[in-house]
């Protein structure tokens, strides 16, 4: 997002998104500027960003508000799937910029990983108005003849994202799964490389199959999902989770802090 920008929500009049000087979502209650306390990175989507809400109603901001002793930065991104937060945890993690971190997921992350046209085509409109520039290249995340993960830049702009007659040609289901979980191992192993204590938690439950498969592959991770209903989500003006379900997430994530904690001082200690 723009430094400082600010995003009316047209369906809830009076809200207003706001963001900081470097284009994160802004957290009202994030304690002062220089004071020493542990650093806890929370990455995602808009989903984690808080699409629609108030600043004090996104999950990130109520950890904070409940949890003033420590330091929450909102890492969540409107448009991102599981490769652009890897991304921003291994920059972060380069900075020097956190002792512990969140690390979330949403069944929509699996399309966007693969830079698929019907995902490249949702994202396009919105380019100008998330970044203030023109955004020419997407990552996605392939694998090359040995089965190495690797990342891929291709051009936003391809010439089928607009057509509705290309579904046989893309990814089937196994394959999106196995780009989400290698993805996945890979944080894993980033975290683990650099000693970071880090909490997987998954999102929504749009797609019954993946969470199962989620609690399979990812046996620390939890799944914090909220039905997707109209108690839980603004449908049917919008498909985000509504200040109910972000009070759920702050809730049942607020309880893993201090693990994170103790493990991030006693990597510390050692």
């Amino acid at each position: 997002m723009r430094p400082h920008a600010e995003v009316a929500i047209d369906f809830r009049p009076g809200v207003t998104m706001h963001y900081d000087e470097a284009g994160w979502r802004v957290n009202p209650f994030a304690p002062r500027a220089g004071e020493t306390l542990p650093t806890l990175g929370v990455y995602g989507c808009s989903f984690t960003m808080g699409h629609a809400l108030r600043d004090e109603e996104a999950y990130v901001a109520l950890m904070q508000k409940a949890r003033p002793d420590v330091r929450f930065l909102n890492r969540g991104v409107a448009g991102y799937g599981t490769l652009q937060s890897l991304l921003a945890l291994r920059q972060d993690l380069a900075d020097g910029r956190i002792d512990a971190a969140i690390f979330t997921t949403i069944s929509d992350h699996r399309w966007r990983n693969r830079a698929t046209p019907d995902w490249l085509g949702r994202l396009a409109p919105a380019k100008s108005a998330y970044s203030g520039r023109a955004i020419e290249a997407y990552p996605t995340a392939k694998f090359d003849r040995s089965g190495a993960l690797t990342i891929e830049y291709v051009p936003l702009y391809q010439p089928g994202m607009n057509r509705g007659d290309i579904e046989v040609f893309l990814p089937e289901d196994h394959m999106l799964d196995h780009v989400l979980f290698s993805l996945l191992d890979e944080v894993g192993r980033m975290a683990a490389q650099a000693d970071l204590p880090i909490q997987f938690a998954f999102l929504d439950q749009v797609d019954g199959p993946l969470n199962q498969l989620y609690s399979e592959k990812i046996p620390r991770g939890l799944d914090i999902s909220v039905p997707y209903d109209t108690e839980h989500f603004f449908i049917p003006r919008n498909n985000h989770p509504n200040a109910h379900a972000n009070a759920l997430y702050s809730e049942r994530l607020l309880p893993v802090i201090d693990g994170l904690l103790e493990r991030s001082a006693s990597r510390g200690a050692s």
